[in-house]
């Protein structure tokens, strides 16, 4: 049965209890059996009050067994002393899902008591703060495992923010936070809010030159450079961190000065993640929807901006928050007022005070209460304030992209492993290092899988050693992948850090993955070449040395020894001075100190001692090895033992002085052969005019000869038609009159010939027009069709380097029509005819080429291939006519012709014309 209140208890006394905007009951007895539950207890443990009112605790909460909260009640009433909690942790089940979950709760248990001091019950109040221990313990576990990923970084890393003048030219810089790495990387000491001409007066200015730029542009820079302010040389990423006006840039560097393929590393982290969670506390409201009349505790108006004493209407109080907010709340409030709602209502939103402006962010919870017509007559609940815990957040998110971007910029990977669990997370970055897809499923097994079989071993054991307390939980180590998915062989270096619980078990394992696989081909090839380098220098007939940049010898070649006799450790420094001649070595020594101040190279001939004594005249070379950046960093020498050249000189001279005496023979020779050059011009006139009179008689006779050809042929014609049939009958006759017919030919064609030597003769300014070599090919090869089909003859044709051709076009037609007929008409009857046209540009000529695969000629004759009339074929047709106009055209426009021919093999002709 149930069990009725008491007449004092705090039902009966305190009625207002029932409709506290907070979770409250009383239990009585030694069994602590519900007398009352108001309604937000009913809410938050989801029990109705038939649930509740007369049951006892364990009836109520079974699954609290063995969570000492029996115990506890018990001690409370037997002892009349109160108990308080905060964020205490109790396993409920809630929400009608059937299964039990951890919460955590700020409550009060306050024994109840007799007039006479004797516990008759508890009052209960209770306050659920799940959500907020959860927030801060997730933002714990976040901020540990980032600091591990921060400290797990080995390279260099500052933040620094630009300092320009007004025209945004860059002055300085100033150091904004630093890690631990930094100094080590620099040999700068305490430099955060430092500038870097504080630090290192003389710094050069490309440094904020690049700085500068990034910090202006916002476009990332990944470079190579050195400081001799500092000693040091850098690998550096910068990009631009943040808003561009608060002109801030993030650099993430290491130091290569002894050697550029040095280990990279990742950054360090930023200080520490700093989050910070207030204890919540709540502003509670009643409204009361029938009267429009609202109500709230002094929080809630202080948070809205009313004294104690003002009333607020629910229009104020929807004002007061965020517009962009208002139309949410108005309608989830019109929601919960609903009776099909169930009445719950849950808000997140931001109010802003009215006068300070101030914003702040709230949970609301609350509940509409209906009468029996289902009319909502109440609706109280709670405001909590998550600022903080929403600004957090945001926080977190802001520091979670920017180590996204650090490790991006770094192309660095990372992982997550859970000894307890198995469970190993990876980023697709280190997926990608082990040849796999971003979907893969990864557990350590596969890891193993993906480690080659000769580095598994030391793999595994590093990561065991890691996971014990003793070593620190650090990691670090380098190994190969076999490319689960591709194949490919990459080398990794992981670096990482274990997290203990204060037992000393590992938590988790959290770290990065780098690609160093360029920088380990880089050293295998730096070996290499340094091998073949000694193994040449060893074997040249010359003595070669190197020495630093401050003239240090520090290596000789093997010849240098055998010449010398000496020893390494006698040569190294400035031992070298000891083969020297005394006599010349001052000067030596004057000459290669000069050639050291100034960075110029040595050249200077002087005498070494070698083994046996004797000295001998060496050429010496000597010149500065730079970087990239123009810097010496070795000088490399090498000395020539020039004896023989000596003596060979001295030699020279005797005949030098013999040349002499022959000099002034020579000059009178040269006032004959002026002589000769007066009468050779005189002669050459003389052929001038001898040619212009044999163009005036080739005219002349090829015009005079037209008309009798003619009329030889009109007669023949006519005698013709005025034989008889039979008479023409006769083999003998047609044969004869076959002859004349083919001689009048050949006649008219001789006489077209020699009139367009002629026109050519005096053709020297030709019109020239730019003129389509494709084009002017094809219409060509049109005009040969019939003769490349009958041949079958295969021609290519590759002119796209010179597509058009500064040349007479009716020239143009004319050279490549008698050049490409020729290659058809002394093809070799033994193979397919292969015509090659081609077209290039070289040194101011556009250069025509037409190569065959025809008879040939002999190499002797080819003197003789542009005379007119000259032919070396009898068995077809022609006159010997067209290489001639081919290279009278050509000579006309200024250029020239080349050909090259062997016999059975074919024949090229390149003909040069002007660009």
């Amino acid at each position: 049965m149930s069990q009725q209140p008491k007449e004092d208890s705090p039902l009966r006394i305190h009625p207002l209890f029932a409709q506290m905007p907070a979770a409250i009951a009383v239990v009585e007895g030694p069994h602590h059996r519900f007398t009352m539950a108001n309604a937000l207890y009913q809410q938050l443990f989801n029990r109705t009050e038939e649930q509740l009112i007369g049951h006892t605790l364990r009836e109520v909460f079974p699954e609290v067994e063995g969570q000492g909260i029996y115990e506890l009640f018990d001690q409370v009433y037997q002892s009349g002393q109160p108990f308080t909690a905060a964020e205490f942790p109790a396993q409920f089940v809630r929400h009608g899902t059937g299964m039990s979950a951890l919460g955590y709760f700020n409550f009060v248990a306050q024994p109840l008591q007799e007039a006479g001091g004797d516990v008759y019950g508890i009052l209960i109040h209770a306050f659920e703060v799940t959500a907020q221990v959860h927030t801060r313990q997730q933002l714990a576990q976040n901020e540990a495992r980032y600091r591990g990923l921060f400290e797990a970084i080995d390279q260099g890393f500052c933040l620094v923010e630009m300092i320009f003048d007004q025209e945004d030219r860059p002055l300085d810089y100033r150091f904004l936070e630093v890690n631990p790495v930094f100094e080590q990387q620099t040999g700068l000491e305490q430099a955060t809010g430092k500038t870097a001409r504080q630090l290192v007066p003389n710094l050069e200015q490309h440094w904020f030159d690049l700085y500068g730029r990034v910090a202006l542009t916002g476009d990332p820079l990944h470079f190579t450079n050195g400081s001799e302010a500092m000693g040091r040389w850098f690998d550096v990423y910068a990009f631009r961190l943040g808003a561009p006006e608060n002109r801030q840039v993030a650099i993430l560097f290491t130091d290569i000065t002894r050697r550029k393929q040095a280990e990279q590393a990742l950054k360090e982290s930023e200080d520490q993640l700093k989050f910070a969670i207030e204890a919540t506390e709540l502003a509670t409201w009643d409204y009361n929807p029938l009267t429009d009349h609202f109500r709230g505790n002094t929080r809630l108006k202080a948070w809205f901006g009313l004294s104690a004493h003002d009333d607020i209407a629910l229009p104020t109080a929807i004002a007061v928050i965020s517009p962009s907010d208002q139309p949410r709340v108005t309608e989830a409030i019109a929601r919960a007022l609903q009776y099909d709602s169930g009445g719950l209502y849950e808000m997140i939103y931001t109010i802003v005070h009215p006068h300070t402006r101030r914003e702040r962010i709230v949970r609301a919870k609350g509940k509409a209460w209906f009468n029996a017509d289902h009319v909502a007559y109440r609706f109280n609940g709670t405001l909590q304030d998550i600022t903080q815990e929403r600004l957090a957040q945001q926080a977190l998110a802001e520091r979670e992209q920017q180590l996204r971007s650090a490790l991006e910029g770094g192309q660095l990977g990372t992982y997550t492993y859970y000894p307890t669990t198995g469970r190993l997370r990876w980023s697709e970055r280190t997926k990608a290092l082990f040849g796999l897809p971003p979907e893969a499923e990864i557990d350590y097994a596969r890891f193993m899988e993906g480690v080659h079989p000769e580095d598994r071993p030391d793999t595994d054991a590093a990561v065991q050693q890691a996971l014990r307390p003793e070593s620190g939980g650090l990691y670090e180590h380098e190994y190969r992948t076999v490319g689960l998915g591709d194949g490919q062989l990459r080398w990794i270096r992981s670096k990482g850090k274990v997290h203990f619980d204060p037992d000393g078990r590992p938590l988790w394992f959290t770290g990065i993955t780098q690609d160093i696989t360029p920088q380990k081909q880089a050293e295998a090839a730096l070996k290499e070449s340094e091998e073949r380098f000694r193994v040449m220098a060893d074997n040249i007939p010359n003595l070669a040395w190197m020495a630093r940049a401050d003239g240090w010898i520090f290596w000789y070649n093997r010849r240098w020894y055998d010449y010398t006799g000496t020893t390494p450790a006698q040569m190294e420094g400035w031992g070298w001075q000891s083969v020297h001649d005394p006599a010349v070595l001052p000067d030596v020594i004057h000459q290669w100190s000069a050639s050291l101040a100034k960075g110029q190279p040595f050249q200077m001939v002087f005498p070494l001692k070698g083994a046996d004594g004797v000295y001998r005249p060496f050429l010496t070379l000597i010149a500065p090895v730079r970087d990239e950046e123009g810097r010496i960093v070795r000088w490399f020498g090498s000395n020539t033992d020039i004896s023989e050249q000596e003596a060979s000189r001295q030699r020279l001279q005797a005949l030098n002085e013999e040349l002499a005496a022959t000099t002034e023979e020579l000059a009178s020779a040269n006032e004959e052969l002026r002589v000769a050059n007066e009468e050779l011009g005189l002669s050459n006139e003389q052929l001038i005019r001898i040619n212009q009179d044999l163009d005036n008689f080739i005219y002349t006779a090829s015009h005079d000869l037209k008309a009798p050809i003619s009329n030889i042929e009109g007669l023949m014609q006519a005698l013709l038609r005025h034989l008889p049939a039979d008479s023409l009958a006769p083999p003998r006759v047609q044969q004869i009159v076959g002859l004349i017919q083919d001689s009048v030919e050949r006649f008219k064609k001789t006489i077209t010939h020699l009139t367009d030597v002629v026109k050519l003769q005096k053709e020297y300014d030709q019109e020239e027009a730019l003129v389509s070599m494709p084009d002017m090919i094809r219409e060509v090869l049109l005009d040969l069709e019939l003769m490349i089909q009958s041949s079958q003859a295969n021609v290519t044709v590759d002119v796209e380097a010179c597509p058009r051709i500064r040349f007479s076009e009716k020239n143009l037609r004319s050279l490549l029509y008698n050049l490409l007929s020729n290659a058809l008409k002394y093809r070799s009857p033994h193979r397919t005819p292969l015509i090659s046209i081609q077209c290039r540009t070289e040194a101011g000529y556009q250069v025509l080429t037409v190569a065959d695969n025809g008879l040939g000629m002999k190499p002797e004759k080819l003197g003789q291939l542009f005379r007119m009339f000259k032919r070396f074929h009898d068995h077809v047709e022609g006159q010997g006519v067209g290489l001639y106009m081919v290279k009278k055209m050509v000579d006309n426009a200024r250029g020239k012709i080349t050909v090259e021919s062997q016999v059975d093999q074919g024949t090229t002709f390149r003909v040069y014309l002007p660009a």
